[in-house]
């Protein structure tokens, strides 16, 4: 099924940790589902050497992870601290999704 998904927030972040995570889905996706993702603001800190961003489902979960791509890198994934806190934040998703048979 073809999705799009557009999420703003404010984040107030803290100490807060860990990896950028959209929850909420309809359905687990399938391992496989990437779909691309667009931080469409200003508020970003890019993963170093990163310009391209996706969102990658895990197994057996019903949220997607943001992640870093780029040219002869590694996967980054984004994380609350590539947020600034207090700013206003805006991610738009885009693609195919595969639902966990």
């Amino acid at each position: 099924m073809w999705i799009t998904i557009l999420v703003t927030a404010t984040p107030t972040i803290g100490t807060g940790s860990g990896d950028i995570q959209i929850g909420g889905l309809p359905f687990t996706p399938d391992a496989r589902s990437a779909l691309t993702a667009i931080p469409a603001s200003s508020g970003f800190t890019w993963p170093a050497s990163r310009t391209a961003t996706v969102a990658l489902a895990t197994a057996s979960t019903a949220y997607l992870i943001l992640r870093g791509v780029g040219s002869g890198q590694n996967v980054s994934t984004f994380a609350a601290s590539n947020m600034t806190s207090g700013s206003s934040h805006t991610i738009e998703i885009a693609g195919t999704y595969r639902t966990a048979s």
